[in-house]
């Protein structure tokens, strides 16, 4: 499956993907200690490579129209 972006924060992710990205979107928005922290650190480094790229994609796609994407709407919903 080719991965393409056809909107900073519409990146094709399977329904798996799509799921995992969700997760780790929530995960990271809601990490209140250093704890929760590292653990959302350590599992965006052990998601694929497209996953990562949609979060990252989609994050600073909400940073440049002037959002705290920690307090937006999950994108992957």
């Amino acid at each position: 499956m080719q991965h393409r972006l056809s909107n900073p924060v519409e990146f094709e992710l399977s329904p798996e993907e799509r799921e995992m990205a969700r997760r780790l979107w929530d995960a990271c928005a809601s990490s209140t200690t250093p704890a929760q922290q590292a653990a959302g650190r350590e599992a965006m480094q052990a998601a694929p490579e497209v996953v990562r790229s949609a979060i990252l994609l989609a994050h600073a796609a909400i940073w440049r129209m002037g959002r705290n994407p920690q307090f937006g709407k999950n994108p992957f919903e």
